[in-house]
């Protein structure tokens, strides 16, 4: 099927082979969030012409809203008196809601799927419920001074103690809440049938406080456990339910406090996302909760004329890097809108965590020339995966109108099938192999895009196992890139993150690049794991594709670690901390933008954390540590933020602030 524009190959080929996921059985309230940009005339008429019925998420009118086909408008979240456009005059990008079928429907139009930039998992809901709206405590007049702190993750301890502060009572002190609200999304409608957002729930700072107040007759996992039983199914991960909770831990890294020790503490909002965005790490449906998120954490801020701080220690590992990934562009251009609202340039701020992919052979690089002609590596696809495998390879470069004329694609399977593959342009093939019935099997698609700067072909492979009605071969594929011109060529392989997120049970299971030359001694780990040049694996490049290039309001942390092999004061990048290349350079230079401490000391591992629970720790590590500490001690000082000179840097490491976070919980017996 020919299209004319850039289609998400990742929600594509996910839509394409499988079926709603872990959804209510009351199909008719199902409705998947869909990202479009385009022209809003356009998109308006090809709704109507094709009859697909949908709703919008938010009503607060201007260029960032248009008229849908049923009439009317409908409200995601509260009503925002800020209204963010994010798109030239003329163009839309935004979200809107269709029913899966629909969704399916819009994929057989090449001009409406073409304009499709991202797709979320089903959600529940009822389009005729209206919403209420938020109810925020008023700060006092010092606090509205402070910047609050946000965070955008998986499981939110919010009756943990140390997201409390003590506050004078009558004849004595008592313990209340520093959550300003907290948004539970999820894919399920809430029971009471009246919920304050059409995803999950919002609890308010009054809805917190009574939880607060059942913790005399009930446990904190009582509460937890009851809570998420109204919006969330028998089977569906809990991380509040669980001893660790990677959204806790951050929080607790990025602004707890113990309430003994009488400190005010910044202010709190929190967004949990739907926790099957997050059992897939790839990325697929992420984009469109994390938007939401992001919309309506300004949208509070701006609300109460309050600085933010939003930490977002999420990621994954395959992208342009460039910046002008649609996620990326549209995330700068909010934070940018807010900080213009606000007349102030450092209003809002995003901190990213730039990505712990460095040891994990996700990333490779050929320059095709009279020297080098082929460059072959192996994707090795494991047994048992029951989600899709991605692999991207990018041209670097001059953006070729025509890949095919450049280079020409080999791709073998374990089992000796062989797909020779002469880059389509401007549609996607299929990867088919013979069945029984001598018809064929669809396992894997390949897409070609010229976007952002680059050409770009996506391999997309089935499951290995599951239920989704295709399978692929698990093993080593043999993938072949060969230069068929006079003209050289540079390109980037890229493996897709796709393995299980912390605290969750095993779902995905990473696929990797693989290499005969890539087993060079590493006199750090005193192991056989560096890749050599004739391998072409790198591991550069390997950053967080959420975030690559920065700018005004952007924040990107990579962890460090005390050096033993230097003086007293000397850090170094921890194993795991990604870098960047050459070809995904952002305008302010190369790495994060800065980083902290992920590792306590010499012989400690990671950095020590609340666990969900009041009066329990956990020890984590990686660049979502730093992501938290710096956005401690951004909230602590709130400096404004230079740009760092390049010669003070690295791939791996910004500007370093070693003592900045590191809350650790106080035993509750001191």
């Amino acid at each position: 099927m020919a299209y004319t524009a850039h289609i998400d190959p990742f929600v594509d080929w996910t839509m394409t082979i499988e079926s709603a996921r872990r959804t209510s059985p009351e199909a008719e309230r199902k409705w998947i969030p869909v990202f479009f940009e385009g022209d809003r005339d356009t998109i308006n008429a090809l709704f109507v012409q094709h009859d697909i019925p949908v709703f919008l998420p938010a009503s607060s009118g201007g260029d960032c809203t248009m008229p849908c086909a049923e009439g009317g408008r409908q409200p995601l979240y509260q009503d925002s008196t800020l209204e963010f456009c994010f798109a030239e005059e003329g163009q839309v990008a935004g979200f809107y809601f269709v029913q899966p079928q629909q969704l399916h429907q819009m994929a057989e139009v090449p001009a409406l799927r073409a304009l499709i930039k991202g797709a979320g998992v089903p959600v529940c809901l009822d389009p005729t419920k209206r919403t209420k709206p938020l109810s925020v405590r008023s700060a006092s007049a010092a606090s509205k001074q402070t910047p609050i702190v946000a965070v955008i993750d998986d499981g939110i301890g919010y009756l943990n103690a140390r997201f409390r502060k003590r506050v004078a009572g009558k004849g004595r002190t008592r313990t209340q809440t520093r959550f300003l609200g907290l948004w539970q999304q999820s894919i399920q409608p809430v029971q009471d049938q009246c919920p304050y957002v059409k995803i999950g729930r919002v609890l308010s700072a009054e809805d917190i406080e009574a939880d607060l107040c059942r913790l005399g007759l009930e446990t904190e996992f009582d509460v937890y456990r009851s809570r998420n039983a109204e919006i969330f199914s028998d089977f569906t991960h809990r991380s509040t339910e669980q001893a660790f909770s990677h959204g806790t831990a951050i929080l607790d890294l990025a602004a707890g406090l113990d309430p003994k020790d009488g400190a005010e503490g910044a202010d709190l909002l929190a967004v949990q996302l739907p926790p099957e965005t997050l059992e897939d790490t790839s990325g697929t449906h992420l984009p469109v909760f994390l938007l939401m998120a992001v919309d309506w954490l300004l949208s509070l801020a701006y609300t109460e004329a309050r600085s933010i701080i939003i930490n977002v220690s999420l990621g994954f590992s395959a992208g342009t890097k460039t910046g002008e990934s649609l996620l990326e562009r549209q995330l700068r251009s909010r934070i940018a809108c807010f900080n213009e609202e606000m007349d102030n340039a450092h209003a809002g701020r995003l901190v990213f965590a730039y990505g712990n992919s460095y040891r994990e052979r996700l990333a490779a690089q050929f320059d095709l020339n009279d020297a080098l002609a082929k460059g072959t590596m192996d994707w090795n696809i494991p047994p048992d995966d029951p989600t899709h495998s991605f692999l991207q390879i990018h041209r670097i470069g001059q953006v070729s109108s025509d890949l095919s004329a450049e280079i020409g694609l080999r791709l073998a399977s374990p089992s000796g099938a062989v797909f020779t593959v002469i880059p389509p342009v401007d549609q996607f093939e299929d990867l088919v192999v013979p069945d029984d019935a001598g018809i064929g099997q669809v396992i894997g698609r390949i897409y070609h895009d010229r976007l952002e700067g680059t050409s770009r072909l996506t391999i997309a492979l089935a499951p290995t196992t599951g239920s989704s009605g295709l399978l692929t071969e698990s093993g080593t594929w043999k993938v072949t890139v060969q230069k068929s011109s006079a003209q050289s060529v540079s390109l980037v392989l890229q493996v897709q993150r796709d393995d299980t997120a912390a605290g969750f049970e095993r779902g995905g299971r990473q696929s990797f690049l693989d290499h005969r030359d890539a087993y060079g001694f590493d006199p750090r780990t005193y192991s056989y794991d560096v890749p050599e040049g004739a391998s072409g694996l790198t591991r550069n490049g390997t950053n967080s594709a959420i975030m690559a290039k920065g700018g005004a309001g952007i924040v990107m942390a990579g962890a460090i670690e005390p050096d033993p092999m230097d003086s007293r004061n000397a850090v170094r990048p921890t194993l795991e901390t990604a870098g960047s290349a050459d070809w995904s350079q952002r305008t302010l230079g190369a790495g994060p933008t800065h980083s902290a401490i992920g590792s306590d000391g010499y012989g400690s591992y990671g950095v020590v954390a609340s666990g969900t629970f009041s009066d329990t720790t956990v020890v984590v590590d990686g660049t979502s540590v730093a992501a938290a500490k710096i956005t401690r001690d951004l909230s602590n000082i709130a400096p404004t933020l230079e740009a760092v000179p390049d010669a003070a840097r690295t791939n791996r490491i910004g500007e370093v602030r070693v003592g900045a976070g590191g809350a650790r919980p106080r035993h509750p017996e001191s």
